[in-house]
């Protein structure tokens, strides 16, 4: 389960197969997911989807490219566009997280389930998410 801004979002488990322990691996294994997990506090289901929306490919990509060309002129920028530059500096720091939001890191999963399993209360880090 993971509170989702108050709503409990269910994640499905699935057994697929009952096999010996062996000593090479790690259990709890994960084989699969789909989408990073949303960011603390994002407002519930219906807010993540509009930031996912807002966030797409096309308004980080536009976004860069407006960056760079005010980059490109930045000595002859205005006080008001010299404002808007820095807003927009401050604002590249969200894309990473929206830019990647869509993918499953089974790799990190995974590591953190072997410290789970180990007892380990690293377990529980996580990357801090600025959206």
């Amino acid at each position: 389960m993971y509170d989702f801004g108050g709503i409990c979002k269910n994640t499905q488990v699935r057994l697929e197969e009952t096999v010996a322990l062996t000593g090479d691996r790690n259990y709890p294994l994960c084989i699969g997911g789909r989408r990073a997990a949303p960011p603390e506090d994002c407002g519930g289901p219906a807010h993540f989807n509009q930031l996912c929306a807002h966030f797409s490919p096309y308004y980080i990509y536009q976004q860069l490219l407006d960056g760079y060309e005010m980059y490109q002129r930045r000595d002859q920028l205005s006080e008001e566009e010299q404002y808007e530059f820095e807003e927009r500096q401050q604002e590249l720091s969200r894309f990473s997280y929206w830019a990647k939001v869509d993918k499953f890191d089974r790799r990190t999963a995974n590591k953190r389930l072997k410290l789970y399993a180990a007892g380990d209360d690293n377990w529980m880090a996580y990357e801090e998410v600025s959206w």
